[in-house]
């Protein structure tokens, strides 16, 4: 019979975790925190939602052929052929914001005007 080689190993146990500085002022204002273990992963998920002030600067929508042989097909296939089978377009809308987090929200509705000053 064969003699089995084992090996003596020593396990420590360490802490580790994940920090993640949150301003007591984001806290305050916080609309929900949650937290849960995620139980396929076994690990625990943490969610700070807070309401930011934003502003709405451009709304842009690109539309563009679906992949390559439909960018193909629009420059180089006959008209003829095209209105039987149109070429297939992905639309993507994009807007840019601006987040203001230092600006406090009253709590009587989401939207208020103010006036910036231009330098």
């Amino acid at each position: 019979m064969d003699d089995i080689a084992v090996e003596r190993i020593v396990l420590e146990l360490e802490q580790v975790g994940v920090t993640r500085a949150v301003s007591q002022r984001l806290l305050r204002e916080a609309v929900s925190i949650e937290s849960y273990i995620e139980p396929m992963t076994q690990k625990m998920v943490v969610s700070v939602i807070a309401r930011v002030a934003m502003e709405r600067l451009a709304v842009e929508t690109v539309t563009y052929p679906e992949d390559w042989w439909q960018a193909f097909r629009a420059r180089w296939a006959p008209r003829w052929w095209l209105k039987r089978r149109p070429v297939r377009y992905t639309v993507v809308r994009i807007e840019a914001r601006a987040y203001y987090p230092k600006v406090s929200m009253p709590e009587h509705g989401p939207r208020v005007a103010l006036e910036r000053l231009r330098t």
